[in-house]
């Protein structure tokens, strides 16, 4: 059922029942193409500003996060590894813990990018080195553990509102219009951390320290 807002003023109340009812429109719209955009949009029109907890399946079932840590966080994993052995800031051949996180966007077009665009994707790793030669060494993964980093849902005037293919668009001054009415509430999401095992993420590795040797 609409809820229709109230308003001392007719144009006011007007535009709130306008955007509450496209806000509506997109919600019940989407659930099946688009169920976490719809989700999303639900979760900030009765949630009543409550954290929204992405199920840790989700997270880890998306391929293009995979691809993420496989083009991005890997990469930085490896390349911290040799630079601690380089400068005698670990043991080696005991394990180490390393953290890294930065920012991915969803595809365009997808679920995810509707309902998200973009977030913070954080993984934290326990590495195993063992000499291989002088200054060669085989690096394992141990465990790895990745996942989305608490983020605000919100809006801000001037930026672009939520839109959904065939179903409309909110901007993001209507967004903040129905918030300041009392009709909505801006939201933080995460989601637990994901044991990551995919081989591609998580594969042995060789890695050389003669050009960063002291």
């Amino acid at each position: 059922m609409s809820r229709v807002p109230q308003s001392s003023s007719p144009a006011r109340s007007s535009s709130l029942t306008s955007t509450l009812l496209k806000v509506e429109v997109m919600i019940w719209g989407a659930r099946i193409r688009y169920p976490q955009a719809s989700k999303n949009l639900e979760h900030w029109l009765n949630g009543h500003g409550k954290a929204l907890s992405i199920p840790v399946q989700d997270f880890a079932s998306q391929r293009f996060v995979i691809e993420h840590l496989i083009s991005v966080h890997r990469p930085q994993f490896i390349d911290g590894a040799r630079h601690r052995l380089a400068s005698g800031d670990v043991v080696r051949g005991r394990p180490f813990v390393m953290q890294y996180y930065d920012s991915v966007t969803a595809p365009v077009h997808s679920d995810w990018y509707y309902a998200f665009g973009g977030f913070q994707v954080e993984s934290q790793v326990s590495v195993d080195v063992n000499v291989k030669e002088s200054s060669s060494f085989d690096l394992r993964f141990l465990t790895w553990n990745s996942r989305m980093r608490p983020y605000e849902y919100h809006w801000k005037p001037g930026i672009q509102g939520p839109a959904i293919p065939f179903l409309g668009r909110v901007t993001g001054e209507e967004m903040l219009a129905l918030e300041r009415a009392g009709k909505s509430q801006s939201f933080s999401y995460s989601s637990d951390w994901a044991a990551i095992t995919d081989p591609q993420v998580v594969a042995s590795t060789t890695i050389d320290i003669s050009s960063l040797a002291r």
